[in-house]
């Protein structure tokens, strides 16, 4: 789970960055399961900077060689 803070247009780019970045170093790989986005308030009451979204990636050990 990854908590994203700012507006909803950045949610691609922070996905595809762990999965560049974070991804292939930390031991795990990616689940079959979908990406999730759990979004934690709503732009009609808030700002688009103090939007608040869980990226909920599916992961598991990496297979080892």
């Amino acid at each position: 789970m990854h908590r994203l803070a700012g507006p909803y247009a950045r949610i691609n780019a922070a996905v595809q960055s762990l999965y560049a970045r974070w991804l292939p170093g930390s031991g795990y790989e990616p689940d079959d399961r979908p990406t999730l986005e759990h979004y934690l308030n709503s732009p009609r009451t808030v700002s688009q900077a103090d939007l608040r979204t869980d990226l909920l990636i599916p992961i598991r050990h990496a297979s080892k060689p």
